[in-house]
């Protein structure tokens, strides 16, 4: 089935970019999670990634895994340029991130979230992941092309 300038629309191509974006998105925060550790006496795990009851605006702790949050949305779009590489397909490969992410929340913490931090945290944080790729991928796709003859 033919879409668009002669693009194939693939299901296991599209499958592939959703997991290797998830996976980018959690090796990200595992990243930036074990870096931080290495400056202070936390210890990383799985609470600081899928936890609610973290995320707070009260605390040293809290701010500095809202920050860790942000800065894992900020890199998605470098995620988004390597993975995505089409400004158009940004939001809903964001979206489609967003949505496991609140599923593997879900599973985890084996409640649906109620900490409007978690839920602001992570609008924001998909807010920037998108403009951020789409600003990414665009400039990419407006480069010129370089040709043979000079």
């Amino acid at each position: 089935m033919k879409k668009g300038k002669g693009a194939m629309f693939s299901p296991k191509l599209i499958l592939a970019q959703i997991v290797a974006l998830q996976c980018y998105h959690y090796f990200t925060l595992c990243l930036i999670y074990q870096v931080i550790s290495i400056f202070s006496s936390t210890s990383p795990t799985l609470v600081n990634i899928l936890g609610t009851e973290r995320l707070s605006f009260g605390s040293v702790q809290g701010i500095m895994d809202c920050l860790v949050l942000i800065t894992g949305y900020v890199a998605n779009t470098v995620g988004l340029y390597l993975v995505v590489k089409k400004s158009a397909k940004c939001l809903d490969f964001t979206i489609t991130l967003l949505i496991f992410h609140l599923l593997s929340t879900i599973l985890y913490t084996r409640g649906f979230p109620t900490s409007w931090e978690w839920w602001i945290i992570n609008v924001v944080g998909g807010l920037v992941m998108v403009l951020g790729g789409e600003w990414v991928c665009s400039r990419a796709e407006l480069r010129d092309i370089p040709s043979l003859l000079g």
